[in-house]
Order: C-alpha cells, then sequence, then structure tokens
C-alpha cells in the first residue's frame, strides 16, 4: 500500500527483451513500495528478474531492453521518462548499487582509493587531498585493515571479501538514500559472508538508508530485511513479513526455496580424508609458497608450505576462507601464478583444464558459444573445432544445442557454467581445477552442476579439484576433503 512517505513506488512496471528467440518478459508487472529506512528482500532463483528490476530503478536495463510500461517514482521523481541528465545526478548520489561481482564492477586499471574518491568528485562532494581523506575514512569504515597501504592498491591485490567491502564504500560514498545490493555475499564462505551481512546491518543503523536486497538465498534474509518479497517469472508471487515468510509460506515455488534454503545444513560438517590408494597421482605439491607485495617493504603470505595430492579419478574438495588462498593455489597448478618456492609436480603427458570463478568475465562478449566452447582446440591445433565435436561436449555437459550461437551474456548463469565446463573437456584433459564453480548460482542450479560434475569424473575417469566455500556442495561431490586456513 502506497503512502506519502514512500520514498520508492514502482507501479505494474514491465520491462522485456528483444532476443533471438523472440520477446522475453523480465519484468513482468511488478509493484512494489519502499519507505524511507526501510529494507525489503527480493528473492528467486536466476532468471526471474530480481536484477533487472532494480536495473530498472536505475534507468540500466541494457541493449535490446525497454520499459513498455509502469512507473517508478523515486523521492517524487518519475524515473521512467526521466532524462539522463536527471538519472546521472541520482546515480551514485542518491541511489547507489553494489553489483554482485565486485571484480567486474571495479575498474582494474584504476586503485581502489581513487575509485571510491572518484565518487566524491563526481557529484561535487570534494576534490584532490579532501577527497582522498573522505575516501580513506569510508575504507574504515568498512573494516579495511592498512587503509594506507590499501588505499593505492589495485583490486587484483584484494581478497573476494576485501573486493566486496571497497564495492559497499563506493555505494556509501555519496551518502545515498537507496542502496540496491545484487547478491553481495555470493561467492563470499560463511564467516564472510556473515561480516558482511553484519556490516550492512550496521550501515543501515548508522545511516537510516534504505535498501532492497537482492538474494536467491531465503536463509540469509532475516538477517538484512524486515519484509520479503518472492520473484518468478518477472512477477511478485508472495510478499509479507520475513517471519510470516518462513513461518507460512503460501506459494509452492516459496516453500521449494525454503526447502533449498535447509539443503545440506542439518549435520554438515568439514573433514578430511587420505587419498584414495592403488591409484596413480597426477598432481604433487610439497612446501608450496606463494606472497604478493604489500607496500614497498611489506609482503602478504598467501601459501606457505602447503602440501596437496591429487590421484586419477579422485574428486579433491578444497574448502576454505575467502582470502585463504584457495584461488591462488589453482593458479599455481595451473602455471598462471608463479610460485615462490616448493615443489609442484605434474605427472609427465597431464593436461590441466581450469574452470574460472567468474565465467561472466573470462568469457568474451563478442564470441559465441560454438566459438567459447572450441577456442582450447583452435588454440592448441591452428584449426578450428568441428561443429560435431563442439555439439557433442554440449550433449555430455546437458547444454542444449539450440544455443550455440548464443553470446555469454544471452545466457543465463547456469548455461554459462555449463561452457564452461564444456570448454575444458573438449580436449579430453586428465585433470580439472574447477575454482568456485557454484558462485552465483541459485541451490537449484548449484545441485544440478555439482551432479554433473560427479558424472563426468565417473565417465572420463579424469581428476578434479573441486575449490568452493560451501562445504555441504562439496560433501555431496568429493572423496575427501581438504581445509585451508590460509598461513
Amino acid at each position: 500500500m502506497e503512502t506519502m512517505e514512500d520514498l520508492l513506488r514502482i507501479k505494474n512496471l514491465k520491462v522485456s527483451f528483444d532476443t533471438s528467440d523472440g520477446i522475453v518478459k523480465a519484468v513482468d508487472g511488478v509493484s512494489l513500495c519502499l519507505k524511507k529506512g526501510e529494507s525489503i528482500a527480493l528473492v528467486g532463483e536466476s532468471g526471474s528478474g530480481k536484477t533487472m528490476l532494480c536495473r530498472s530503478i536505475l534507468g540500466m536495463v541494457g541493449n535490446g531492453g525497454l520499459i513498455e510500461d509502469g512507473s517508478i517514482i523515486f523521492d517524487g521523481h518519475e524515473l521512467v521518462s526521466a532524462g539522463e541528465e536527471l538519472m546521472k545526478s541520482l546515480r551514485g548520489r542518491k541511489i547507489s548499487m553494489i553489483f554482485q561481482d565486485p571484480a567486474g564492477a571495479l575498474d582494474p586499471g584504476v586503485p581502489v582509493g581513487d575509485q571510491i574518491g572518484e565518487v566524491l568528485e563526481i557529484h561535487g562532494m570534494a576534490t584532490g587531498k579532501e577527497a582522498k581523506s573522505r575516501a580513506m575514512e569510508l575504507m574504515r569504515s568498512v573494516s579495511i585493515p592498512d587503509v594506507e597501504i590499501r588505499y593505492s592498491q589495485y583490486p587484483c591485490e584484494f581478497s573476494g571479501g576485501m573486493k566486496q567491502r571497497v564495492a559497499i564504500a563506493i555505494a556509501l560514498a555519496a551518502g545515498p538514500d537507496l542502496i540496491l545490493a545484487d547478491e553481495p555475499t555470493t561467492g563470499l564462505d560463511g564467516q564472510t559472508q556473515r561480516d558482511i551481512l553484519d556490516l550492512i546491518n550496521k550501515v543501515r543503523q548508522d545511516t537510516g538508508t534504505a535498501m532492497i536486497f537482492i538474494t536467491h538465498d531465503l536463509s540469509i534474509v532475516k538477517e538484512v530485511a524486515e519484509d520479503v518479497a518472492i520473484m518468478k517469472d518477472g512477477r511478485i508471487i508472495e510478499r509479507g513479513s520475513a517471519d510470516r515468510i518462513f513461518s507460512a509460506p503460501e506459494h509452492e515455488y516459496t516453500k521449494r526455496l525454503i526447502r533449498y534454503a535447509n539443503y545440506g545444513k542439518a549435520g554438515s560438517h568439514s573433514h578430511t580424508g587420505e587419498r584414495r590408494t592403488g591409484r596413480n597421482t597426477v598432481v604433487d605439491i610439497k612446501g608450496l609458497c606463494k606472497s604478493f607485495p604489500l607496500g614497498r617493504k611489506r609482503k602478504h603470505t598467501v601459501l606457505e608450505r602447503f602440501d596437496l595430492t591429487v590421484s586419477e579419478g579422485e574428486i579433491v574438495g578444497l574448502v576454505g576462507r575467502s582470502g585463504c588462498g584457495k584461488s591462488t593455489l589453482a593458479k599455481c597448478i595451473c602455471g598462471i601464478e608463479k610460485k615462490d618456492g616448493g615443489l609442484i609436480d605434474i605427472r609427465h603427458g597431464v593436461d590441466i583444464q581450469m574452470i574460472f570463478q567468474d565465467t561472466g568475465n573470462a568469457f568474451n562478449d563478442r564470441m559465441t558459444v560454438r566459438e567459447m566452447i572450441g577456442e582450447p582446440v583452435r588454440i592448441a591445433t591452428g584449426k578450428n573445432a568441428g561443429e560435431d565435436e563442439v555439439l557433442r561436449v554440449m550433449d555430455e555437459v546437458d547444454l542444449s544445442r539450440d544455443l550455440i550461437d548464443r553470446k555469454p551474456w544471452e545466457l543465463s548463469g547456469g548455461e554459462r557454467q555449463r561452457v564452461a565446463i564444456a570448454r575444458a573437456i573438449i580436449r579430453d584433459p586428465d585433470v580439472i581445477v574447477a575454482d568456485e564453480p557454484l558462485t552465483g548460482l541459485d541451490v537449484s542450479s548449484q545441485a544440478q552442476i555439482v551432479h554433473l560434475f560427479r558424472k563426468l569424473v565417473d565417465r572420463r575417469g579424469l581428476a578434479l579439484l573441486f575449490i568452493a566455500h560451501d562445504i555441504p556442495m562439496v560433501e555431496h561431490i568429493s572423496d575427501r576433503i581438504v581445509e585451508m586456513e590460509g598461513p
């Protein structure tokens, strides 16, 4: 019910996209009201319309997108018909967004402190030394340590959790009235996720900022929102208080999401195990060391005398907090990062392929699925992969053949992950290193990808190093689990 106190009023919003498969309705008749200082969680699986609803508020529906109907009134301004000059004055100043992927949202070529200060300068709030001083204050407010050093560092020198803190600092810089938080804890381990949620709650309490919190995980919404709206197929199908939604859900889809929220939680535990005996070792790591410079005189040690073995046909789950060195280990194994010391012994003739954490940024937006999957063959042989070869691996990873000419931005998160897996297996590798392959996926898609990996290992006999922070999911797939604690 709308009132004069509403900060945001959305009425019958309809957003569609003209795709090669015809018109797709991304948002289909959504109405929503939000008062000053209020928080609401938008919950739904990938493709339900959550992110597009928030992008519509910012006037960022993207190429091919069209607001067909409806109204978005923010603080008395109608945004659907607003000109770009008004929208520029609101974005970042009155309405800010914490994007799902902080690595993609941050400029890799600009120090993080300058990126925070830039927001202040763009909106005429501070310049020069004052902007730097206020940016450093913001960094401290989101609990980034060693601010004097960290200010001048680049995003690649930050862990996932630290990148998210930078993204939050940028969102807070101009003191907005409304923050749109798009899956801000996706890809973070449990402890870091709780730290970020605590930080977001502190921000709300200290500033009185209203918030729309987007998530696919119902298990966290009670911590950040008083009200919950469940989205499916571009529509809000159920709305109520967090307590009511959990205690007496009405829609069958909501009931299913609650079951997923409890998936694997009961009785889950971390464990380690002995490697399978009677099988050849394909990767043997002993005493691995790796550090990164932290300013001119200091360094940040990520791996210190780390040991690990992987046998053929084995799935080893590697878990640990954000920043403990999991991704650095993966890059060292694949030769992307140079080790400082220790031994990485890969059996002669063994081919290793890597699946990167962020498929959205790992792929070239100009390439089709056909080209992305076939690229490893072209790089190795100088010839394009045959269509039959590409279709064969698409079938193996349960990826529809109809997608072969799609671009990355035309795929869902689950479809992009299947493309990444198909690309990894097309040259019949002996080992796959999968770095957080479930990041950004809703729980049902995660379960599908986990079962796909298990099927591929059983069918092909390859070894899999499965890196993740979600212990229950890792337990479903791994022969043994190794927990990294950092140096």
